[in-house]
């Protein structure tokens, strides 16, 4: 199911993104020679903001669905219809068996998202420039479902839902553990770590369009200017994450405050003391907000941000990538031949085959010199071998020709498949095997023993 939704939804990425494109291309040829490109970016992002949230939240929710019905379900479906104990019966080891589910399963999820992060990053990059700074292509809503993150992210959701499966042993428990999990990491990635991944860079900048979004007069004529300081944004570093904004006077000391005064989302207000009597900023001349800036820039007010630049895009993929994938997240070390599996739990008891099999191996049975694995002359026929499976006995100590399967076929045994892996690795004696006797065509009725005391009346 969710193969083709993916499927569908990369058809309409690939019709619908040259298409796009162009339109972009053709917006920003027609603006640049009348300086009118903002208002291109304000229009051209309304019109396909819908589509650009919904791709974001889908790859958002992509990594958190391959965690919860590729990861979790994974083993803990097994121990509870209790199918492992069938494949563990077979010739295949646990580890085998555990890596091929793993990593087939794993790198399919993860390869899925991966894909899936390229194509929409690839569809929505007209709109990433001209997104407004809270969507920019380093904001932390839209950081996550760019580039090769959901790659990373979908890796360590799955490893995680293994991981909580295995411990829980329980589906829902472990999804919804899983779940919980994956949200904190969600939130914690972009509030605690992701900000420190390489040094910030810290500046001033003077005031303008880009990071004023307004300036209005304080009380009544005579008061000062409160300015409506963005804190998205800086001049000359477009789509650059700020994590700080501050207004700082002439001495450089930060200006607090703004008297109760709101403005636009992403604003902070603060009051600068200049004349508005006269002047530029004064009302009554109405110069308008450019020579209102132009002055208080004169007077020595700057910007200062902390922030990191666009360019760091691909290197904080990299290395966020890298930091949730499964070799730095939480590892599946909880095996179901793991300590952790006691013997005799709800789980079907395994824990004690796990143990034996560990004690076990490199300590079978060797026979003296000369004599094969299998044992010799009747011995061999009648089973009481120890040792490996499937070698023949040492030359003149069995009749010619005699092999393993032709001795085990002529004494008639055929061994229980769980105690034929158990005895394969263990080189127990067959002896304390279950065995089950057929009987041999070409052999002869055999009359029943009769009792003590009834050989003189049947004399007589």
């Amino acid at each position: 199911m969710m193969a083709a939704v993916l499927v569908v939804l990369a058809a309409v990425l690939a019709l619908t993104g040259p298409d796009l494109a162009s339109r972009y291309a053709a917006g920003i040829a027609g603006c640049t020679p009348n300086n009118t490109c903002d208002d291109f970016f304000d229009r051209f992002f309304d019109e396909h903001q819908i589509p650009f949230l919904a791709l974001t939240l889908v790859v958002l929710l992509l990594p958190a669905l391959v965690g919860l019905f590729w990861g979790a379900p994974l083993i803990t479906r097994e121990l509870e219809a209790g199918t492992h104990l069938l494949v563990w019966n077979q010739s295949i080891t646990r580890g085998r068996w555990l890596a091929v589910k793993l990593g087939l399963t794993g790198l399919a999820a993860t390869a899925a998202a991966g894909l899936c992060g390229l194509a929409v990053t690839w569809w929505s990059d007209p709109l990433d420039k001209s997104a407004v700074p809270e969507m920019a292509r380093m904001a932390p809503l839209v950081f996550g479902a760019r580039g090769i993150a959901p790659m990373g992210y979908a890796a360590f959701a799955f490893v995680l839902g293994v991981t909580a499966g295995v411990l829980v042993r329980r589906t829902l428990p472990a999804m919804a553990l899983t779940l919980a999990a994956f949200a904190a990491i969600q939130l914690a990635m972009p509030l605690l770590v992701r900000p420190h991944l390489m040094p910030p860079v810290t500046s001033t900048f003077e005031l303008g369009r880009t990071n004023v979004d307004g300036i209005v007069p304080q009380g009544q004529e005579g008061g000062a200017m409160q300015v409506f300081l963005s804190t998205s944004a800086v001049p000359g570093h477009a789509g650059a994450w700020v994590l700080s904004s501050d207004l700082v006077d002439p001495s450089g000391r930060t200006i607090v405050g703004g008297d109760g005064a709101s403005g636009p989302s992403s604003t902070i207000a603060r009051s600068i003391p200049v004349s508005t009597t006269s002047g530029p900023c004064a009302l009554s001349r109405a110069q308008g907000a450019d020579a209102c800036r132009a002055e208080i820039n004169r007077l020595g007010y700057r910007q200062q941000a902390t922030y990191q630049p666009l360019e760091r895009f691909w290197p904080f993929q990299w290395i966020e990538t890298s930091a949730s994938g499964p070799s730095s997240g939480s590892r599946p070390g909880s095996t179901p031949c793991s300590p952790s599996a006691s013997p005799g739990s709800a789980s079907g008891g395994y824990g004690e085959a796990c143990h034996d099999r560990r004690q076990d191996r490199g300590r079978r049975a060797r026979p003296p010199p000369g004599v094969g694995l299998h044992g010799t002359g009747a011995a061999a026929r009648r089973g009481e071998h120890g040792g490996g499976y499937g070698l023949r006995a040492a030359p003149g100590n069995t009749p010619a020709g005699d092999g393993h399967h032709d001795r085990r076929h002529r004494a008639g045994v055929l061994l229980h498949p769980r105690r034929l892996l158990q005895r394969r690795h263990t080189g127990r004696p067959l002896a304390a095997d279950r065995r089950i006797r057929r009987p041999d065509p070409g052999a002869q009725p055999q009359r029943a023993r009769p009792a003590e005391g009834q050989h003189a009346d049947a004399d007589r």
